[in-house]
């Protein structure tokens, strides 16, 4: 019987791991350039993360910023730049790795007040290397903030091209 239950699990998690292969980039690496939760510092990623958050944004504001994980901290292999406007956002993330460049965009939208807001995302990936290029992504997102130190946002994406992969 312990064999039985044993041989299932094992089945069930090697077809998890086989279906889990997506062109959708995961969350935490799209959002690797957050410090802390999305809505704890500012505004985000200016609606790269949830683009409800830009109903908060009252002037223009930027955020340049990189990561020197995989390389020397002055090579800029992997680099973010964020623009945020009232109700409007504009993000990018560039990379390099030994199969390619790609580069990630997003434009962002979103309306609302100071309690409840809800955005849309548009994401699409430019790439050397057809490994590289990814879906074009949709992302829609709410964010309640029902006093002025507590928020609870969600966001929802989904796949609208399959370029890649």
């Amino acid at each position: 019987m312990k064999k039985r239950i044993a041989f299932l699990f094992l089945l069930t998690l090697s077809s998890l791991v086989a279906y889990g292969q997506s062109t959708i980039t995961p969350y935490h690496q799209r959002n690797d350039f957050l410090m802390t939760t999305p809505g704890a510092l500012k505004f985000g990623l200016y609606g790269y993360d949830n683009p409800a958050l830009l109903s908060y944004v009252r002037q223009p504001d930027v955020l340049f910023t990189w990561s020197d994980r995989t390389a020397p901290w002055d090579e800029f292999k992997r680099w973010g730049l964020f623009m945020g406007f009232p109700n409007f956002g504009f993000g990018t993330i560039h990379e390099q790795t030994p199969a390619g460049n790609s580069a990630e965009y997003a434009l962002s939208f979103a309306g609302g007040n100071r309690f409840i807001s809800s955005g849309l995302s548009y994401n699409w990936t430019r790439a050397s290397t057809a490994i590289l290029d990814k879906s074009s992504l949709l992302t829609s997102g709410v964010l309640i903030r029902p006093c002025p130190r507590n928020s609870f946002g969600v966001t929802w994406t989904q796949a609208i091209n399959t370029s890649g992969y």
